[in-house]
């Protein structure tokens, strides 16, 4: 093993060992949400087949889910490609009249394949005051535990550059209607804080499966409260139902602490 990774496995270590005591009331932080909605490397992202199916996606799993968040002092940007077809930027504007925390549409021209998020957030990440930021990333056809948000608060630490991961959640298939209880490091329902005195990059600046290379990882084994949920359905680009089968205790749980 190579001296720069010993360091980094210490120091992911320490980071993931950081005790909340050490935060102080001048660590304030803001918390956002950041979703590509059809924005970003997907080439069916204007068709209106794939949009019409996703936002079904959307409107059974994914919005019920985050609106029903315990902590709901957060901004959720949804990005979207500019050209969008008007249709669905009024159902949009739709789910805005209808959230439970402050909920913005970002629609963007720039190419996806030259910018990074962190490009097309600038704008609204200059307007945040405080000193810390603290964004988090979500699908448009995932589930997040009611319990998410105030979770992810939790566990802020005033450390730049640190990625917060949050390991256990579930697969749910649509399909078959299994469910499967799920470990995995790094996905890609992360949080992530930054200095915003010291750089803007957010959540979405590297690949989640590349953190490690690029930050530090506060890495937590949330055993008894899962936190995300993988939607895997006809639609899915990448995600493969994975897992092992949920025991009734963990269905409850699911059930119990997952609003769709």
């Amino acid at each position: 093993m190579k001296k720069i990774d010993i360091v980094k496995e210490i120091g992911c270590f320490l980071v993931s060992n950081y005790p909340k005591f050490f935060v102080s009331e001048k660590d304030k932080f803001e918390c956002i949400l950041i979703m590509e909605f059809n924005w970003g490397g997907n080439p069916l992202g204007l068709d209106e087949n794939y949009l019409d199916k996703r936002f079904k996606l959307f409107d059974k799993y994914t919005f019920p889910s985050i609106n029903a968040q315990t902590d709901t002092d957060f901004t959720w940007y949804i990005i979207f490609n500019e050209k969008t077809p008007q249709k669905y930027k009024d159902i949009m504007q739709d789910y805005c009249s209808k959230a439970n925390m402050k909920m913005v549409l970002v629609y963007t021209d720039l190419n996806a394949n030259e910018y990074k998020v962190k490009d097309v957030m600038k704008s609204y990440v200059d307007e945040i005051k405080t000193d810390w930021l603290l964004s988090c990333r979500c699908d448009n056809d995932d589930i997040l535990s009611k319990f998410y948000i105030e979770k992810m608060k939790e566990q802020f630490r005033p450390v730049n550059n640190m990625y917060i991961d949050f390991i256990r959640g579930y697969n749910l298939n649509v399909i078959t209607q299994e469910l499967n209880a799920f470990k995995n490091r790094s996905c890609h329902f992360l949080g992530y804080v930054e200095n915003l005195h010291k750089q803007k990059e957010t959540v979405l600046n590297y690949d989640h499966s590349l953190v490690k290379q690029n930050g530090w990882v506060r890495r937590l084994d949330n055993k008894k409260y899962p936190l995300w949920c993988e939607v895997v359905h006809d639609t899915n680009m990448i995600n493969s139902f994975r897992g092992k089968p949920a025991t009734n205790e963990q269905k409850q749980y699911f059930y119990e602490n997952f609003v769709f």
